[in-house]
């Protein structure tokens, strides 16, 4: 019999590993968008974007891709799990980063809607 405590651990497990696969399929989109995609329709969708070089926009969207990467890899293959964490953690700055840009330039809106 599994006791409450278990099911309750496999639950979380659960609930943090779809996590993971969602988060991590966020940004590899929008980072294989960002490093591929035509920067002047990038634009389109993200007002920010013609603020800044090709080379920042480019590099961005990679290390988006390699976040998502270190978000499932590590604790897929079971090799260095802890640097799931790492890359949690470079997330959060990524996205405190984006924040502060956000807040800087008003990307609140499209540039159609300005």
């Amino acid at each position: 019999m599994t006791s409450a405590k278990s099911v309750g651990d496999m639950g979380w497990s659960v609930a943090l590993g779809a996590a993971q696969v969602l988060l991590a399929a966020a940004y590899g989109l929008f980072g294989l968008m960002k490093a591929t995609q035509p920067l002047d329709q990038l634009s389109v969708m993200m007002a920010w974007i013609p603020d800044f070089p090709p080379a920042f926009v480019r590099g961005l969207g990679a290390i988006e891709v390699v976040g998502a990467i270190g978000l499932i890899l590590p604790a897929l293959t079971r090799i260095k799990p802890g640097l799931t964490v790492i890359a949690a953690l470079c997330i959060v700055i990524h996205q405190l980063c984006a924040i502060g840009l956000h807040a800087d330039h008003g990307c609140d809106e499209s540039p159609s809607a300005q």
